[in-house]
């Protein structure tokens, strides 16, 4: 690991799983100065051991996978792209790095496993001699519509990092909306936040991913939240009511049942009902030796939309770059199945590449000093009005959601952001924080069609002539937050704002 850091870098990378240090390694491969900036190690990479590896056996079930679960939402001309990328590596490419072919789940101590990519592109990084900063990125500075420095909290301060592009590869930043997440407790923006704080547009935010376990008010020795899915909690697992206190059979049949064909993702509604009617669902575990009763719930995973990208995964922002969770287009109204480490891989070759690229050929753009933030001696992503924001997103932006609910939670998010004054760098936190779940609001108010894991009551059947792309953007950092429509998909936004 390099160290000191260096004032300036060609490239800088937000974020530290598969894409994002995929997108380090390769820029730095390109000649490129990197930096990767990470808050913690604990990423969706991390958790990942089983599901995420099963391999397409070739690139038509690639192909049939995505657009089947994209519900026709996904960019067409991205994913052209993303397949063939995934053609020019070449299998064994890609077998050497998910060696699984089969559809056998390769279990938690396989040394493929998310934790064991991650030790090898770190090694890799560290060879490249890529610079590692410990710190929450809180604001990308721009000039000129092109980015122009990073603001970082690192330690105790703020620093200022010049640079001629960053690839934001946040992840899905539900951890830092969501208070029922089974995502790792996370202390940065979300990507989306500093993406549409810098210029960049958003697309269909209100896309949300379930999944159908998650622990509840639950740590573990390292004060981060298990996750429970259908594959680890297994088949021979005990569910009981909350009300009665007697086994779910429902539930338990479906995990017993599960195939690849099949799993409890393809029923999250009747799954979030059943746990509804028991007022929550518990199971016991031995944890350290000890048996523990542990809640579980269905609980946000990922945002299926994000930052709008193009074919290169650059933004509408010059210079900067999104993969992985936070870029949107790619995955449509689902996830990649079964592929996400699949495509940060993907993505962040490509990103790292072009990034390294453009900064070959640009130098750094001034940086105005008035658009720095001021530290701040209180952290605002554990303060109450954090935590009335992910109340408020959910309650009202959850599975199942009507305009009615929706339009008091508009009222609830304007009140409480009518009061945060935007002085130092916690006030900022929190504002960008309530104004992503503001957009993601009236993103779902737009929406007249239900797509994906969720779903409004009030508009409870698909129409397959209705696949608007919800658009939010902002002309500049103090600007309001727009949200329209934009149909059909990849026509000009001359439709104006529908909100």
């Amino acid at each position: 690991m390099k160290e000191p850091m260096q004032p300036n870098y060609d490239v800088l990378v937000i974020g530290r799983g598969i894409a994002g240090l995929t997108a380090a390694l390769h820029a730095a491969g390109r000649g490129a100065l990197v930096a990767v900036v990470y808050h913690n190690n604990i990423c969706s990479t991390n958790l990942a051991y089983e599901g995420v590896f099963r391999f397409p056996q070739d690139i038509d079930e690639l192909e049939t996978m995505v657009h089947d679960h994209g519900c026709g939402l996904a960019d067409p001309q991205l994913l052209s792209t993303f397949f063939q990328h995934y053609r020019d590596y070449g299998q064994k490419d890609l077998e050497r790095i998910f060696p699984l072919t089969s559809a056998k789940p390769i279990g938690k101590k396989h040394k493929r496993g998310g934790p064991g990519i991650l030790a090898d592109l770190n090694q890799s990084c560290n060879r490249k001699d890529i610079t590692f900063i410990n710190g929450m990125a809180v604001k990308i500075i721009t000039s000129g519509r092109g980015v122009s420095a990073v603001q970082i909290y690192h330690l105790t301060h703020l620093i200022t990092i010049k640079v001629k592009s960053i690839i934001i590869a946040a992840g899905g930043g539900i951890g830092s909306i969501y208070q029922t997440t089974n995502n790792a407790p996370s202390c940065c923006l979300p990507g989306t936040v500093l993406a549409l704080n810098a210029g960049a547009r958003l697309k269909d935010l209100e896309f949300i991913s379930y999944h159908p376990f998650g622990a509840v008010n639950y740590r573990t020795r390292d004060n981060t939240t298990p996750v429970f899915t259908f594959f680890n909690i297994g088949i021979i697992t005990a569910i009981y009511s909350n009300k009665t206190n007697n086994r779910v059979p429902f539930i338990e049949n479906l995990i017993s049942t599960r195939t690849v064909a099949q799993n409890p993702h393809d029923n999250i509604f009747k799954i979030a009902r059943e746990v509804q009617k028991h007022n929550g669902i518990h199971i016991y575990k031995t944890v350290h030796g000890q048996s523990k009763r542990i809640s579980l719930a269905v609980v946000a995973h990922s945002l299926i939309g994000g930052i709008e990208v193009d074919t290169d995964f650059m933004t509408a922002v010059t210079g900067l770059y999104a993969v992985g969770e936070s870029a949107g287009g790619l995955n449509g109204a689902g996830r990649l199945p079964g592929m996400a480490l699949l495509e940060g891989y993907v993505a962040g070759k490509q990103a790292g590449l072009h990034a390294a690229g453009y900064a070959s050929k640009h130098n750094y753009r001034p940086v105005n000093p008035a658009e720095l933030h001021a530290s701040s001696t209180r952290f605002g992503m554990f303060s109450n009005v954090t935590g009335e924001i992910k109340n408020i997103a959910d309650t009202a932006i959850f599975i199942e959601r009507t305009e009615t609910d929706l339009r008091l939670a508009e009222k609830r998010l304007a009140k409480l952001m009518s009061g945060i004054v935007r002085e130092d760098l916690a006030q900022h936190i929190e504002y960008a924080l309530a104004e992503t779940v503001l957009a993601m609001i009236h993103a779902s108010l737009l929406r007249k069609e239900s797509r994906g894991n969720f779903y409004r009551k009030d508009y409870p059947h698909p129409d397959l002539n209705m696949q608007h792309n919800i658009i939010v953007q902002k002309k500049n950092p103090d600007a309001a937050v727009s949200v329209f429509r934009q149909h059909p998909p990849n026509d000009s936004l001359a439709c104006g704002n529908d909100a």
